[in-house]
């Protein structure tokens, strides 16, 4: 749960996916809303094996780099577990052979606690490092274009006063303040930053360094804080620091409209704007992560402040039997008839079990109920910072991979399966998420053209024309995001992400699917 960061309105695009096989159909749809970032990714196979399907939800928090890592990685990594359960050689190129449900809940377990593994090793560092850069130059062009956009705007109402007799000349630009002399350069002059020894912010522009220093000594302690742990990560990062050098850190260069964002403190955020990870690390994006947290944040390895959680879900398409595994606080719900079964418990600090874990790996629980101010789930993928603990097992660390996996079979009368990360269920309990995707599923909802995923929001209960998954899927989405900010204690605000699964095909309660592969964007 939390508020969005800083967003004037909600972006509801969406990402849309639907394909279907003999026996299954899916539809999927991921919507950014409130956030500045999209967080989240998914995986849908629907032949993993000749009798295998599976399918994931992950919720990214602290930026999206390991959430997107897993939905490409954790598939192989299950594969070799099944290899390796069922006794193959781990080269063998031959499909995974027909596994019990044992064999395929042992798989999933092993496969999040080897995906931890491999998230920390320097090719996943790589990885998740490119992938977090992407990130952040994403959301500073989305911040620069909507800055150009912005001062247009003014440009306009500037002149359209003028006009009419008045005049708003005088009125700086944010950051700077009236009369800086920083505010006669154009924004995109590049800047020169380094934190000067008395903490102060030293800012050089060709011609104007000395004044321009001068100003900058007048920046806010909270730029100067966000510049000197991003030079101290860098020099951590390049193994540089030496306790006799006075010189401090080397100079950042931007713009000068960046620059005015970052005393400003909006924009793309401070960290963006120094080349330090990205913002959040709370349960779901950290938005009230503390200040010590956020402050000290390691930057050598995205995975340290940046994790996931996970809900995966097998489909033994032979056995009759769905296998889930989960971390974290995305959940997997069946639709049975039209009762929803929860096949997951989403994990927060606060139940006796994980409470237990974490106090005794030296961990503290605030009132608002997150771990050491900071995550307010107990587990996930990566979230490094919070597995520190070198006494004790991984399974046994404040933020524990360790999944729960639940093992459970089909009698013939279920509808669907839908998993979705807590953006869906911090707004609808289990059997309101049913209801609502029962009302809407009809005969064609697998296959045929694709109606819209977005359009008239439409209410809990209310039925209306035939849809396909992807489209259900982005009404939900609709369904759960919030007006306002402000509304529901900032529920609504998060990223959100659901998968539908169709069973009906399966259990041979409708005709064979019309298969189609495509992915895109849809319309808000």
């Amino acid at each position: 749960m939390g508020a969005g960061h800083g967003r004037t309105s909600p972006d509801t695009a969406k990402e849309v996916e639907d394909d279907a096989s003999a026996e299954l159909a899916y539809g999927t749809c991921g919507m950014r809303g409130w956030r500045e970032n999209m967080e989240d990714a998914h995986l849908a196979h629907l032949e993993f094996t000749p009798e295998l399907s599976l399918f994931g939800v992950f919720d990214g928090h602290g930026g999206g780099c390991v959430a997107t890592y897993v939905a490409e990685h954790l598939p192989s990594i299950v594969t070799a577990e099944l290899k390796s359960a069922t006794h193959l050689p781990s080269a063998s190129a031959s499909a995974v052979p027909g596994c019990s449900a044992t064999v395929v809940s042992t798989a999933l377990y092993s496969s999040f606690l080897q995906m931890d593994v491999q998230l920390k090793t320097e090719t996943a560092k790589s990885a998740l490092s490119i992938l977090e850069q992407a990130e952040e130059a994403a959301a500073e062009a989305e911040a620069e274009a909507e800055n150009k956009a912005a001062e247009e705007a003014q440009d306009a109402a500037d002149a359209a006063a003028e006009a009419a007799g008045g005049s708003n000349a005088g009125e700086e630009d944010e950051g700077l303040g009236e009369g800086h002399p920083l505010n006669d350069l154009d924004d995109d002059q590049e800047v020169s930053v380094r934190l000067g020894a008395d903490g102060s912010l030293e800012i050089g522009v060709p011609q104007q360094a000395e004044e321009a220093a001068a100003g900058g000594a007048a920046a806010t302690s909270a730029a100067g804080d966000a510049l000197e742990a991003a030079a101290d990560a860098g020099a951590a990062a390049a193994g540089e620091e030496d306790e006799d050098e006075d010189d401090g850190p080397a100079p950042v260069t931007m713009s000068l409209s960046a620059l005015k964002r970052l005393l400003a403190g909006h924009g793309g955020g401070m960290s963006a704007l120094l080349g330090g990870g990205s913002g959040g690390g709370g349960g779901d994006g950290g938005e009230e992560e503390g200040e010590e947290g956020e402050s000290e944040r390691e930057t050598l390895h995205p995975a340290v402040h940046c994790g996931c959680t996970s809900v995966v879900s097998m489909l033994d398409r032979k056995r009759r039997t769905i296998t889930v595994a989960n971390a974290g606080d995305s959940r997997c719900v069946l639709s049975r008839g039209g009762v929803a079964v929860d096949l997951s418990e989403d994990h927060a600090p606060t139940l006796d079990r994980e409470r237990a874990r974490i106090e005794k790996a030296g961990g503290v629980i605030t009132d608002e109920g997150r771990i050491d101010g900071n995550l307010n789930l107990s587990r996930a993928l990566g979230d490094f910072s919070m597995k520190d603990n070198a006494e004790i097992p991984v399974q046994d660390q404040k933020v524990s991979a360790e999944p729960e996996c639940v093992v459970e079979p089909l009698d013939g009368s279920e509808d669907f399966m839908i998993l979705a990360c807590d953006g869906i269920w911090e707004r609808l309990s289990s059997q309101e998420v049913v209801d609502f995707v029962r009302a809407r599923l009809s005969p064609s909802s697998g296959g045929g053209a694709a109606a819209g995923a977005g359009g008239k929001r439409a209410r809990v209960g209310e039925t209306k024309a035939p849809l396909s998954l992807s489209a259900i899927c982005g009404e939900l989405c609709d369904e759960c995001l919030a007006d306002d900010r402000d509304e529901h204690d900032g529920y609504g605000c998060d990223n959100m992400t659901v998968l539908i699964v169709d069973l009906r095909t399966l259990n041979g309660e409708r005709e064979k699917p019309t298969k189609r592969a495509k992915a895109g964007a849809a319309s808000s």
